[in-house]
């Protein structure tokens, strides 16, 4: 049956029941209209919101509350016996009434936890599908360029029984395959391959200018160290020399005369011989103390005329107090004390 309304002066032809649920539309002169009004309620409340208790249980439930609706399977039974997979059977109270679901419908399955699509055909589950996504943000947002992007206190990347290994390839030898470490998104620091072949270490104080501090030639294996500290500046002097780097170390290989160390003592093991005290003066003075390191030149070919040790009492950062040195027995030459002291003159 058809009939006509009219929006505006314009005829429109309505049927019977709605597009979409089929639900009954109220009809002219139509008697007992709360028939049909409940009739459209009752099919409204069957399918708006969908939840189904099942959609493989094939025998209807002993006792079911009313609006226990499912999703029936092929082959179900008894009350349900003849009707198509896929139907929803509702509970009225009294009994079940059956509906042909639409392409689109959306259903929560209960026992399964999911959610379930009718696509006009069957019931579905759809998955999520994580190959060829165009980006991943894990606590953050992705973009065109950063299309996996990660935000969070640590990144875990484990075996999956043996071996890890992470690859980070380039297309050509002229592109860039690295890793970069920022500070508040300022570059400080890049490692790999950038620009050509050759692994490299580079850092940065401005994130504009990166210095090479390591390199790594891909057909030897040779390492260099292009920025590495170079000799500043030598200064010799009547004690020796002392050499200045340009990181701020220096070193003094010094050479000290002592006499012949036998100044002192009657050589017994609780007196053995030894030398005056000798102060020796930095000509080039250390910002701190130094480390020191002494050694001791007899010119004597006999054992029983060799230096045995040495000792001073305090160091500074210029000057080395009562520097002494002992022996076994006196000594016809006099001897001398190399001093290798470590440290910084800036």
């Amino acid at each position: 049956m058809l009939w006509r309304i009219a929006i505006s002066g314009t005829p429109r032809i309505m049927t019977q029941t709605s597009p979409i649920l089929a639900l009954p539309y109220l009809q002219p002169s139509q008697a007992q209209k709360h028939v049909t009004h409940n009739e459209a309620l009752q099919l409204l409340d069957a399918v708006v919101q969908l939840g189904v208790t099942s959609r493989t249980a094939s025998t209807p439930p002993a006792a079911p509350l009313p609006g226990v609706r499912h999703i029936l399977p092929a082959g179900a039974q008894d009350d349900w016996a003849g009707q198509p997979a896929g139907t929803l059977a509702v509970w009225q109270g009294t009994g079940w009434i059956f509906l042909a679901p639409r392409a689109g419908w959306l259903a929560h399955v209960a026992d399964e936890g999911l959610l379930s699509l009718f696509d006009g055909v069957a019931w579905t589950s759809p998955q999520f599908d994580p190959q060829n996504l165009p980006g991943l943000g894990v606590g953050t947002t992705s973009d065109a360029v950063n299309r996996l992007s990660v935000a969070s206190d640590a990144a875990l990347f484990s075996h999956a029984g043996t071996d890890h290994r992470m690859v980070v390839n380039k297309a050509a030898p002229g592109d860039t395959a690295s890793v970069l470490f920022q500070s508040n998104w300022a570059g400080r620091a890049e490692i790999g391959l950038a620009g050509d072949d050759v692994f490299r270490l580079k850092v940065s104080d401005d994130a504009a200018t990166y210095h090479t501090a390591l390199s790594a030639a891909p057909g030897t294996g040779k390492v260099s160290f292009p920025n590495r500290a170079h000799l500043s500046e030598t200064v010799t002097t009547a004690q020796g020399d002392y050499v200045k780097f340009a990181c701020g170390t220096m070193v003094a290989r010094l050479k000290i005369a002592m006499g012949r160390g036998d100044e002192f003592g009657d050589g017994t093991l609780s007196n053995m011989y030894r030398s005056n005290f000798v102060d020796v003066t930095f000509d080039v003075p250390f910002t701190a103390p130094p480390v020191l390191g002494v050694s001791i030149e007899c010119p004597e070919t006999s054992g029983m005329y060799k230096c045995i040790s040495s000792s001073y009492r305090v160091v500074t950062s210029t000057k080395i107090n009562d520097l002494q040195i002992f022996r076994t027995s006196t000594g016809n030459y006099d001897v001398m004390a190399h001093v290798l002291a470590h440290g910084r003159w800036y």
